[in-house]
């Protein structure tokens, strides 16, 4: 297996028995120049795993025998319309200066950035792509490291989910509690002392067995500059090239900088507020409907009770209850056993034959869903439908999209909305149908519906997909089509 980032130090592995001692030997040093001169390693090596004390450098290092793991990186989806440089530059605003890169496996779905310093450095091994893709898609793990500091993973369908250290037990356990019960894990690890019903032993060395890859410049002649200043009869021709090169990369960053000023300005102008931001999660809306259920629902004889309803309204839940009258059932029996705590009126129709009770409850939207990014339409499609039939839920998943020519979306004004609707019945306890939607990006719960009489409920719910947005002023001029801003 080749693997382009190399290999980690020989001294802290464990590694297959080769052929030939002294011909590995050989070509570590061939290897070690290279990676000196380029940057870049590439050898044949076999599974591996890390040996050796472990020592907390920072909540971004750890170093096991005498290799740095870094840790804690910044994982984002690679965006298309940005280099890596220009990325890394987005991701600093108001925190890191990000100046490495590095990914966890082939398929580059996430990249995490890094920043010099804290004990990393260009050819530090990316934590993450010591686990191998065996250990499954799903999982939750919590590492003990050394004496102390604990490493908190979590994988959703090979998604980094969260990647943190923690220097106390107590926010490390507090972090890993809010995390198991969030999503249904495949496997979860933690250490043997915390206690974790179902959990696997968490000792790193005997997971971290895949092959390692490592941290890379953003920005390689910086990195290489040293090198570049050699012989003394060609120090001034390098430094004035040197310098000439540093202008040139200041003006670059500088005028990409302007840009991305320009994009962040136009996104504000738009005020662009996503559907799935004026809404709360559909776990949190479930549960203020089934509270409001609790509250408003009472049984008054003479009165039979219709199936509770429970909409969901930027910010609020709209609460409805209905009476079928019997012949012996009094109107006023209906107002006299109303909660007090629950304001409107019971509302008798124009036939006498029915009544009614409707209330709001305040449901505002979290912070933490300005930084949702959708699935797109064929994650949809095939994770959502096949975790429901995992456990015989019946789901109806139906798109409702909208197509744009070219020429549409070049003179596109408003963002277009493309989402699934998703329908799910059953009788089976609510809230744990709710564990399988609380990890779906861009949801948002319309309505649910509880029939007292059997128990049956009915959840509708949209799943967005990336939304289609205007483009900015300059290439809605050139009709250069449509741009996906942050998707």
């Amino acid at each position: 297996m080749e693997v382009e980032d190399g290999g980690l130090d020989t001294s802290t592995l464990v590694h297959e028995a080769r052929p030939s001692e002294e011909g590995e030997a050989a070509k570590r040093s061939k290897v070690g120049l290279l990676d000196t001169l380029q940057g870049l390693v590439s050898q044949r090596e076999g599974r591996a795993h890390l040996s050796g004390e472990i020592t907390v450098l920072s909540q971004s290092a750890i170093q096991v025998g005498r290799t740095v793991v870094a840790v804690g990186l910044k994982w984002e989806p690679p965006n298309d319309d940005f280099s890596l440089a220009e990325q890394a530059a987005e991701a600093s605003a108001g925190g890191e200066e990000y100046d490495l890169y590095g990914y966890y496996d082939d398929r580059r779905a996430m990249v995490g950035f890094a920043a010099t310093g804290h004990g990393l450095s260009r050819g530090s091994v990316v934590g993450l792509s010591l686990f191998p893709a065996s250990i499954g898609e799903n999982w939750l793990a919590a590492f003990q490291l050394g004496a102390r500091g604990y490493w908190i993973v979590a994988f959703n369908q090979r998604d980094i989910s969260t990647d943190a250290v923690y220097m106390e037990m107590t926010e490390a356990r507090n972090e890993f509690n809010s995390l198991v019960g969030g999503a249904h894990w495949e496997r979860v690890i933690a250490p043997a002392d915390w206690f974790v019903p179902d959990a696997e032993d968490g000792d790193l060395a005997e997971w971290a067995t895949g092959p390692a890859r490592r941290l890379r410049p953003l920005y390689p002649l910086r990195a290489f500059r040293p090198h570049l200043m050699g012989g003394v009869a060609a120090i001034a021709l390098v430094m004035v090239g040197w310098y000439a090169w540093d202008w040139y990369q200041a003006r670059q960053v500088r005028l990409e900088q302007e840009r991305i000023a320009q994009l962040k300005a136009e996104r504000a102008r738009l005020s662009i507020r996503y559907p799935w931001q004026e809404a709360a999660s559909p776990p949190r809306v479930v549960d203020e409907c089934v509270a409001a259920f609790n509250v408003g629902f009472f049984s008054v004889a003479g009165w039979n009770p219709e199936p509770l309803e429970c909409k969901n309204n930027k910010g609020e839940i709209q609460v409805a209850l209905e009476w079928g009258r019997a012949p012996q059932g009094r109107f006023y029996w209906l107002e006299a056993a109303k909660p007090a705590d629950i304001e409107g009126a019971v509302n008798l129709s124009k036939s006498g034959t029915a009544a009614a009770l409707s209330f709001t409850v305040k449901v505002p939207p979290e912070a933490a869903r300005k930084q949702e990014k959708p699935w797109d339409e064929a994650d949809i499609e095939s994770r959502v439908r096949e975790r429901f039939n995992a456990f015989g839920i019946d789901v109806a998943l139906s798109a409702k999209t909208r197509s744009l020519s070219r020429s549409e979306r070049a003179q596109l004004t408003s963002p277009v909305y493309n989402y699934y609707s998703l329908r799910l019945m059953g009788s089976s306890d609510l809230h744990d149908v709710m564990k399988l939607l609380a990890d779906i990006p861009a949801a948002v719960a319309e309505s649910v519906v509880l029939d007292t009489r059997d128990g049956s409920w009915e959840l509708r719910a949209r799943i967005y997909m990336p939304p289609i947005l205007p483009p900015p002023p300059d290439q809605a001029s050139q009709s250069r089509g449509w741009s996906w801003l942050n998707f």
